[in-house]
């Protein structure tokens, strides 16, 4: 908690990646044999029957995509839509390919907030091409299967390698609902337990919340149209993975909604928070007022200087206007003590 004092509040809802060198590897794998290599090769169509994955790091620009369209066939509208960036996650199908992309998110653990990077993929039978904002190391993981010629996605087709690029982003995002909802606990605790009152914090994370269900919600209906009889690119036995996937992602909307909901709470815990400290300090001001009130009144009476006043000629009136407000001082003290006033 003593950690989370001293860290800044995020400057901004959320980042995109940053960009690193831009590269292209060239993936040729089947059951028997696996080969990669840097730049596309000259080929005038996909080496039978092999699968190919062509994956595209650190930009997504109009001249990658139409080189990539023109090599291998891919529509015009496909084309237009794999430029953007950013754009919501969707999946279109045409009539010999679709098109994919979604949002890759991570936690940023020192600036508090979420890291973006749109991931495109461009998915015919045997080909899958995926376009990434940024660089994209993350899917290193899959080097390790591509060299293992008994692992699944040697021995199936294009359609297992997305699920298993799919299922590594869902866990991402899995990850980062939890380390958000860790986060929201931290906030939760300095809120009880501390002099916590920055209310722009909670409004900024409540955005990042935000934005992360904004990112899951349209995979449901990615996966759902995936899944479907009538969907041509991927086979029925890799349909079944991409259902089991629509559980995961239920688990991390799930999360995100939990975070929302709470944040109404939080929000009222601050405020009845700052209503409480405001009530303690108008509490003090107004004992404080009330315990001056009668010393007022006595200053008052022996102030008004009348001629037939004894008291202004007695020789302890003075002493005795002292003592008597102490008296009535320490008496009301008592008093509002006894009645746990102050």
């Amino acid at each position: 908690m003593n950690s989370l004092q001293k860290q800044k509040p995020p400057a901004a809802v959320s980042k995109r990646k940053e960009r690193g060198e831009a590269k292209i590897l060239y993936h040729q794998y089947s059951k028997e044999k696996y080969a990669c290599r840097i730049d596309l090769p000259e080929l005038s169509e996909l080496p039978e029957p092999d699968n190919v994955w062509i994956e595209c790091g650190s930009g997504i620009s109009r001249e990658l995509t139409d080189r990539l369209g023109k090599r291998f066939g891919f529509n015009k509208l496909i084309l237009e839509d794999a430029a953007v960036v950013p754009q919501p996650p969707k999946l279109d199908e045409y009539d010999d390919s679709c098109f994919l992309t979604l949002n890759a998110v991570d936690w940023n653990e020192q600036e508090h907030c979420i890291e973006e990077n749109q991931m495109s993929f461009l998915w015919k039978k045997r080909l899958l091409i995926s376009l990434s904002e940024a660089a994209n190391s993350d899917l290193n993981f899959l080097l390790t299967r591509l060299t293992d010629p008994s692992s699944n996605v040697r021995t199936l087709g294009s359609d297992y390698l997305l699920f298993s690029i799919l299922n590594f982003l869902i866990d991402n995002a899995y990850k980062t609902a939890k380390s958000m909802l860790d986060y929201y606990d931290d906030l939760e605790e300095q809120l009880f337990f501390s002099d916590f009152d920055d209310i722009s914090k909670l409004h900024a994370f409540r955005k990042q919340v935000t934005r992360l269900s904004r990112s899951l919600m349209p995979l449901l209906v990615i996966l759902n149209k995936i899944c479907q009889p009538e969907f041509s690119f991927a086979s029925s036995k890799t349909k079944k993975l991409f259902a089991n996937l629509t559980n995961n992602v239920t688990q991390a909307v799930n999360l995100t909604e939990k975070l929302r909901d709470s944040f109404s709470f939080l929000i009222d815990s601050l405020d009845s928070k700052n209503a409480q400290s405001v009530n303690r300090i108008m509490k003090v001001l107004t004992i404080v007022s009330t315990v001056f009130m009668p010393l007022s009144f006595i200053a008052g009476v022996y102030g008004m200087n009348f001629t037939d006043m004894p008291e202004l000629r007695w020789k302890f009136g003075y002493p005795f206007a002292l003592l008597l407000m102490t008296a009535v001082t320490l008496g009301m003290i008592i008093y509002f003590k006894k009645k746990k006033w102050w």
